[in-house]
This record gives C-alpha cells, sequence and structure tokens, in this order.
C-alpha cells in the first residue's frame, strides 16, 4: 500500500519565539495549505479590504527557486507562502517517514535529546494550519514513525488558528501518548491563536468555531491563547469578546497578547510598551516575537 504524501512548507530548527516556550529549542514541521488568509495584518485599516497592500501576491514567484529566498511580507499573512497556491511549487511533499527523517537529521547529535546540555528538543508543528484534516494525519503518522524511530517527541506543540475540529485519530493518540503532563508520558501544547477582524480582517464567522474549541477542551489541558493585536481600543475590546468565547467553551489556556508586526522595525519600542502595559492592566502575558529579534523572521527561523 501507497504511503501517504503530505505537502510542507519548511522543516527547521529553531527557538520557540512567542509564548509559553519560548526560548526552548524546537524542531519545526509547517505545514502547507490554510483556511484562513489574515490579509489585514500590517493594513492601515485591517476591516477594510479595499485598502490592502499584498505584496505575496505580486512577487514574482519564478525570481526565487526555494522558499528560504523568499522575503518577510510586511503586510497581510506573513507565512502566506505556507498556503498562498502561487508558492505551491515550492514545497515539496514528503511521505511521514521522510518528515521525521529530516526532522531528525537536521538536529545536533541527529537526535531529540541533547544530552552534553540535559535539553529535549521540542517538537513543533505550525502552518499554514496544521488541524486541517488531512495535516492533522500528517501529525499523527510522524509522531508515531518517530516512535517508532526511538525519537519519541516528549514535548509537542501544535500552533492552530482553532477553527478545526480535533480529528478522531489525534485524539486517540493524545489520550494514548501524551495525556499526563510532561511529567508522564509526554506534553501536548496546544497553542491558538485565534484570528480577530478589527486585526486579521478575518470575519468572526470564519475565525471562530466553537465546537472546535469543545473538542480541545474536551481532550487537551496544556496550552495557550495567543492573541495578535494592535493598541486601538476596538482590537482589545475583540479580543475580550473572543476569550469569553473561549472561556464559555471550556477552554482555559492563560492568555499571551503579542503586538502586531511580521519583522523588528514593525515593532518599534513605543509600540511594543503600549501592547504591554494594556496586557499588564489585565492581567494576561506578553509574549514577544523573539524570533523576529534573532533572525529577522526569515524563513527557516
Amino acid at each position: 500500500m501507497e504511503a501517504n504524501k503530505y505537502k510542507i512548507s519548511e522543516i527547521f530548527y529553531s527557538p520557540q519565539g512567542e509564548g509559553q516556550y519560548t526560548g526552548h529549542l524546537t524542531a519545526w514541521v509547517r505545514s502547507f495549505t490554510c483556511n484562513l488568509q489574515c490579509d489585514g495584518f500590517g493594513q492601515k485599516d485591517p476591516t477594510d479590504p479595499s485598502s490592502y497592500i499584498l505584496p505575496y501576491k505580486t512577487f514574482d514567484v519564478k525570481s526565487v527557486k526555494r522558499i528560504e529566498d523568499l522575503p518577510v511580507f510586511d503586510y497581510g499573512c506573513d507565512s502566506s507562502y505556507s498556503w498562498s497556491a502561487r508558492y505551491k511549487n515550492l514545497c515539496p511533499t514528503y511521505t511521514a517517514q521522510e518528515i521525521a527523517n529530516k526532522l531528525v537529521n537536521q538536529l545536533p547529535g541527529k537526535s531529540l535529546w541533547q544530552p552534553r546540555a540535559k535539553n529535549l528538543i521540542h517538537v513543533a508543528f505550525t502552518g499554514g494550519e496544521p488541524m486541517l484534516p488531512k495535516a492533522q494525519m500528517m501529525i499523527d503518522e510522524t509522531l508515531r514513525k518517530l516512535r517508532l524511530m526511538g525519537e519519541s517527541p516528549e514535548a509537542v506543540t501544535i500552533e492552530t488558528n482553532g477553527t478545526q475540529l480535533l480529528s478522531d485519530g489525534l485524539e486517540s493518540l493524545i489520550a494514548t501518548n501524551y495525556a499526563c503532563g510532561l511529567r508522564g508520558q509526554g506534553e501536548m501544547f496546544l497553542s491558538i491563536s485565534p484570528k480577530l477582524f478589527t486585526v486579521s480582517g478575518e470575519s468572526r464567522d470564519k475565525a471562530i468555531n466553537e465546537a472546535a474549541i469543545k473538542s480541545y477542551a474536551r481532550v487537551l489541558n496544556q496550552g495557550q491563547l495567543k492573541f495578535v493585536v494592535t493598541n486601538e481600543d476596538r482590537a482589545w475590546d475583540e479580543m475580550e469578546e473572543v476569550i469569553t468565547i473561549f472561556r464559555d467553551n471550556g477552554c482555559h489556556f492563560p492568555v499571551y497578547v503579542m503586538p502586531c508586526g511580521a519583522t523588528a522595525e514593525s515593532q518599534s519600542t513605543d509600540h511594543i510598551k503600549a501592547i504591554a502595559y494594556r496586557a499588564m492592566d489585565r492581567g494576561y502575558n506578553i509574549a514577544a516575537r523573539v524570533h523576529t529579534y534573532i533572525f529577522g523572521n526569515m524563513i527557516g527561523s
């Protein structure tokens, strides 16, 4: 029987740059395809599509041969290359075994465990949207392949926009191998980044799925809600509304607030301070985008 094949944007090794596990060494798999576009990020008015500037739509794709050679786009989703059909041919297709091999072979010592550093490298699945049905199959298969290789990832993060129901297959894997947290069998950490209309341009009916929230709350007890915000009152008001929806549907993960901006240059000190003070006043955690300061948010970082 022929193995399933999956379209992958990137497989890379880099510190986690956002949220609870900031700084932790992480092996990343970025899936291709997303159900949202988030063209409003970085725009003068995210709620007005007629005013959008979208360089990912006009960039000359033929001028590059590798995903890594693409620039970081200042407007719209900063990982549009991971879902826009214009960049599909730059993204390879792999089996789960090939993904597992590539993920491990890029690491120091070719292993998730670093004996000298006494450190376990995390595994993270991002996108695109890694909770789309086929991407969930990829996560399930890849984690099983890693386990068979003796590279059982005991700390796994899935970064999601929170709109997709948890599949039966992934739910079964979590119940079997990731039910007890890091002091038990391992931790499956769900990083949910709900998209706000006033920041991303995505409408509430597309960006928030209460059934999906309930499916996460039923199975996963480790995670975070991570919001990208501007300094506008309407963005903070909407964030509070969305947090209430998550709480009402049983999801009680802690909240991290992160300033909008794809590059270090777009996150001025005054902008970050304003976001930080607002978050502090509300008792929310603050998430900087550390990888943008270290690597400039270049692809593969």
